[in-house]
Order: structure tokens, then C-alpha cells, then sequence
């Protein structure tokens, strides 16, 4: 197995010598923008009374209020991790393929993660961590440097 692992990715740097990286920074800067709204958005606490009135739970403030502060500790440190990344792609300055998902993930394993874990935050995680690629699929990144 380990010999045709080594065969397998001397193949993926053979085809990465001919791809270059396709950096869409437009697309980057709306994505990156996409994934702070989402996160914002999952600890407003407008959007968290809109559930509940939605879901036909009807709490008292003080409820709400501990609810928002729960949902804060945890998107709160993502934000902080998140933040310098954000600045760079908004300013238009990613000029390499980067590990984006595993950058955060790295951060936020198991329990932390599985907290924020639903669709509203992973879609707009996995588009940002797509672009961030640079055009390659998750395979051929992983056979580079980069990864």
C-alpha cells in the first residue's frame, strides 16, 4: 500500500506542474463575506428570537439573552481565529492556496466544532475553503506543499 501511495501522489505533482492556481479574488472576498455573516448571523439575537417565534417557543428575555450569550462563546473565538484570514481576503491579498477548512478546524476539533456544526456555517465554510484551494480538488492539494 505505502508503495502505491508514493506512486499516487508522484503522479498528482506530475499533473500539478501543469495546473496553475486560479485565485478568484472577487469570488474570495464574497465568500469570506459570506462565512463572517454566517457567523455573525448565528449568534445575532435578532435571528435567534426569529427561531423561537418560528419554532413556537416563546421565551422570556432572560432566556433569550443566555441563549445569545451561549451561541457568543462559541462563535465569538471562531471570529477572533477568523479574522486575520478575513482581512487578507477582503483586502484582495491571497496569492497561494490555502488549508482554509483545516486552519479552522484545526483550532475547533470534536466537541468545540460539533457545536456550530450545521448547514447555515458549513456551506459558507466549504465555499470559502473550495476557492481558497486555488481550482485544485481536495486530492491534488493534499499532494502539494501547500496542504
Amino acid at each position: 500500500m505505502n508503495e502505491q501511495e508514493e506512486q499516487r501522489r508522484a503522479e498528482i505533482q506530475a499533473t500539478l506542474k501543469n495546473k496553475p492556481f486560479v485565485l478568484d479574488q472577487a469570488a474570495i472576498q464574497i465568500a469570506a463575506e459570506e462565512f463572517m455573516q454566517a457567523l455573525i448571523k448565528w449568534k445575532d439575537r435578532d435571528s435567534i428570537r426569529k427561531l423561537l417565534v418560528e419554532t413556537g417557543d416563546s421565551w422570556a428575555e432572560e432566556k433569550l439573552d443566555r441563549t445569545v450569550q451561549f451561541e457568543s462563546n462559541y462563535i465569538d473565538p471562531i471570529i477572533k481565529v477568523y479574522q486575520p484570514v478575513y482581512d487578507v481576503e477582503i483586502q484582495g491579498g491571497v496569492d497561494q492556496p490555502f488549508a482554509f477548512s483545516g486552519y479552522i478546524h484545526s483550532f475547533f476539533t470534536g466537541f468545540y466544532w460539533s457545536e456550530v456544526d450545521y448547514s447555515e456555517i458549513n456551506k459558507p465554510l466549504d465555499k470559502l475553503s473550495e476557492l481558497m484551494r486555488g481550482g485544485l480538488s481536495q486530492e491534488e492539494f493534499w499532494g502539494t506543499d501547500l496542504y
